[in-house]
């Protein structure tokens, strides 16, 4: 990190990054999409923007994969846990930034989300992305100094309703499963139980488990923004990634990262499988309409 953070500063950086880069400090978000559009996906939910838990969607999950956010919330309501949102005051959590050596514009994403949490009178902080999740848990706090509030994961939470019996999954999805361990999830923050803890309390499910798992799971390809800059690289290391779960025979592949899925969904349609977010998956067997 510090030898990127160098090039950085020495104006050396990959174009493509440099370019990412100017588009979150521009949009605070990595696709250049409006600021506006970030909180299409909450509509219909009527979430407060302050109180003691909120939701951090992530830009992943705002943008690209709503259906993620609104199975989140819906899982969390179901289990009694009514959630606050920030809208249009939440900003990239700054990943991107930290993976690719540009402190700036990291710094300007941790400030000011972290002033942002702190005025909704936060004191936890539940997202369903697993790079945001790591960011705000380790990066913020690292750079920023000690941060007024908890970070946990979506899966750490659901899994902790399942077990109190607050969420009872019932509905059936029969077959085999597989988990593809995200690399912050996992890795990282050392989250392997949870994920597989929820996926364990759908009726009907079996989960097979693949050659490499927890901390020595393959990276989906899109890790440290190599996606960016070798996305052949990137379309390679999924695929070998698809091949490991198509040897477990599973239909489906889940994973509890937004990047993953976005990774690994090219690869797995030419194996016939599909990729599943966890929230997603439990918000079926919950019959819980998104």
């Amino acid at each position: 990190i510090a030898l990127r953070e160098e090039i950085v500063k020495r104006g050396l950086e990959p174009e493509p990054l440099a370019a990412i880069d100017e588009t979150i400090a521009a949009t605070y978000n990595p696709f250049g999409m409006d600021k506006s559009d970030r909180t299409k996906w909450s509509k219909d939910y009527d979430l407060p923007k302050t109180g003691d838990v909120v939701y951090f969607a992530g830009c992943y999950d705002s943008y690209r994969y709503p259906e993620v956010a609104q199975a989140t919330v819906k899982v969390l309501r179901a289990g009694g846990i009514d959630v606050a949102y920030l809208g249009a005051e939440e900003w990239c959590c700054g990943v991107p930034q930290f993976a690719d050596g540009n402190r700036e514009v990291a710094e300007k994403m941790i400030a000011h989300n972290v002033d942002a949490l702190s005025k909704a009178g936060v004191k936890r902080v539940i997202t369903s992305c697993a790079g945001c999740f790591h960011a705000l848990k380790s990066d913020y706090p690292e750079i920023y100094g000690e941060i007024p509030f908890e970070v946990v994961h979506s899966s750490e939470v659901i899994a902790e309703l399942i077990a109190e019996g607050k969420l009872k999954p019932e509905k059936e999805i029969a077959g085999k499963i597989t988990y593809h361990d995200p690399c912050h999830l996992g890795r990282h923050e050392k989250v392997f139980d949870a994920p597989r803890a929820v996926i364990g309390a759908i009726p009907g499910t079996e989960l097979v488990e693949m050659e490499r798992v927890r901390e020595n799971a393959l990276c989906c390809g899109g890790g440290s923004v190599v996606s960016t800059v070798f996305p052949e690289l990137t379309k390679d290391i999924a695929a070998d990634r698809v091949s490991e779960a198509a040897k477990t025979e599973a239909k489906i592949l889940v994973s509890a990262c937004p990047s993953c899925e976005n990774n690994l969904t090219p690869a797995a349609r030419k194996a016939k499988m599909k990729v599943y977010d966890l929230n997603v998956l439990l918000a079926e067997a919950l019959d819980l309409k998104i």
